[in-house]
């Protein structure tokens, strides 16, 4: 006989970290892409510089949920280090995607407000060592996204998180909220201007491409998470506890509105019909853009919310 505890030592925080860290890493994997196809380099910097942000403040929400927050730094230096322990090669992932990606992103930056800087960049913005520092971010970023569904995924105690498809579904959710932040950040800087030619014609087209790639990998997340549910539901005690919670207990609401309407039905359904008809540089696509993508990323950190919240620990009962 096993009792089920609802688990609250995974909090708010640790959602906004898991939602942040995919987001950004993501992001910045699209960025170091479209670099490597010559694509705009105002998409690439933008890209860059969501994607250190939002890791970045991951990484501090991260550190705030510790229960001694100001010696977060004894994870990566302490003489006896576990590699064996996943919160250490977690640690690793996230220090060596933000080092890289920094140095990656500085000699694209200082083509704007930190001109002053290259000097100091021009020393290896030589594009051998450019794509050397963004492919070694980008390895470690994708690493980042996986592993923060291996952070929970690894909690046998919770039936819920500990499967396989955990880490597989958020990695599919950081790579389709790492797209959607191109929309929040590009669309109102397009709307800002007078025409939408030139530079401002390339990063729209660049944007157009993204939003529709974004439409068909919420598709193959909505088969992911579905999947997953089914599974979970025919699992354990506390799995399926756990997928009635999401689905006609007092989680439902947020779920099934915030992050399966909101987030995925409604923007799969207008990016895959209304925006993917022949592109036109139309501003009423650009106001649908930013629409849509607030929307994914509304749902995406309401679906590591609700994960968060549906955990039940499956302890023997006494």
């Amino acid at each position: 006989m096993y009792e089920l505890i609802r688990q609250t030592f995974w909090g708010p925080l640790i959602a906004i970290y898991l939602f942040l860290g995919g987001l950004g890493s993501m992001a910045f994997v699209a960025s170091y892409l479209i670099w490597r196809r010559k694509g705009s380099g105002k998409v690439v910097a933008a890209g860059s510089l969501v994607g250190i942000v939002s890791v970045i403040v991951g990484i501090l929400a991260l550190i705030l949920d510790l229960e001694h927050p100001e010696k977060f730094y004894l994870v990566l230096t302490s003489p006896k280090l576990n590699f064996d322990s996943w919160i250490v090669i977690g640690s690793l992932l996230l220090t060596l995607f933000t080092v890289f990606a920094v140095l990656f992103s500085a000699p694209l930056l200082t083509e704007g407000p930190l001109g002053f800087l290259k000097p100091l960049t021009s020393k290896w913005s030589g594009e051998g060592v450019m794509n050397l520092l963004g492919g070694l971010a980008a390895i470690a970023g994708v690493g980042v996204a996986i592993y923060t569904g291996i952070l929970i995924g690894i909690v046998e105690a919770v039936p819920f998180w500990h499967t396989p498809a955990l880490p597989l579904l958020f990695l599919v959710s950081a790579a389709s909220t790492g797209l959607a932040a191109y929309d929040v950040v590009l669309a109102p800087w397009l709307l800002s201007r007078g025409k939408l030619t030139g530079e401002g014609g390339e990063v729209a087209e660049a944007l157009h491409r993204m939003t529709l790639l974004d439409g068909y990998v919420i598709l193959f997340e909505i088969v992911v998470l579905f999947t997953y549910l089914l599974v979970e539901s025919y699992g354990p005690a506390g799995s399926s506890a756990a997928v009635s919670l999401l689905l006609s207990g007092e989680l439902a609401p947020v779920f099934i509105l915030g992050v399966v309407v909101v987030g995925l039905l409604i923007p799969a359904a207008i990016i895959l019909g209304y925006l993917s008809r022949p592109h036109e540089v139309e501003r009423s696509k650009l106001y649908t853009a930013l629409l849509l993508g607030l929307m994914v990323l509304i749902g995406g950190l309401a679906l590591r919310y609700c994960v968060l919240s549906a955990g039940y620990l499956q302890v023997p009962a006494i």
